[in-house]
C-alpha cells in the first residue's frame, strides 16, 4: 500500500510540475514530447512520456515497475474526444470490478509474480491473526 500511495503521489507531482504555464501566456497549443525515467535506491522503476501534437492532443504513458516484477502501465489519450486511458498491471488486489470498467478506463490483469502474495501476507500486521 505505502508504493501504491508513492507512486500516486509522484505521478501527481509530475501531472503538476507538467501543466503549470506563467500568466498572460500564449495558450496555443505546441508540439512537444518528453520522457523522464527515475529508480529509486531500491531499484524501482518509475517512467513517464509525453506528447503533444501541437492540435491539442496529447499522449503517453506513465509506468511503475518493483524490484519484485510488481508493475503498473498507464497508456493515455486526451484529445477531442475527451480523456481516456487503458492500464495494465499485475498488482496485487487490481480486478476487474463486477459493474466493469470505471469511466473511460480499460484494465488489463495479470496474476502477480510468484510469492508476492505470501510476502507481503508475512510482512502484514495482520497476518496471523484470526
Amino acid at each position: 500500500m505505502v508504493k501504491f500511495t508513492l507512486i500516486c503521489v509522484i505521478v501527481a507531482l509530475l501531472v503538476c510540475l507538467g501543466s503549470t504555464a506563467p500568466l498572460n501566456a500564449d495558450e496555443t497549443p505546441k508540439p512537444y514530447t518528453f520522457t523522464i525515467e527515475s529508480v529509486d535506491e531500491f531499484g524501482n522503476t518509475l517512467t513517464r512520456t509525453e506528447s503533444g501534437d501541437g492540435s491539442g492532443t496529447v499522449k503517453g504513458s506513465y509506468s511503475y515497475r518493483d524490484t519484485d516484477g510488481v508493475y503498473r502501465i498507464a497508456d493515455y489519450i486526451s484529445d477531442a474526444d475527451g480523456f481516456r486511458v487503458s492500464v495494465r498491471t499485475n498488482e496485487p488486489g487490481v480486478g476487474k470490478h463486477q459493474n466493469g470498467d470505471p469511466a473511460d478506463t480499460s484494465f488489463e490483469v495479470e496474476e502477480p509474480p510468484a510469492g508476492i502474495y505470501e510476502k507481503y501476507a508475512k510482512a502484514s500486521p495482520a497476518a496471523g491473526r484470526g
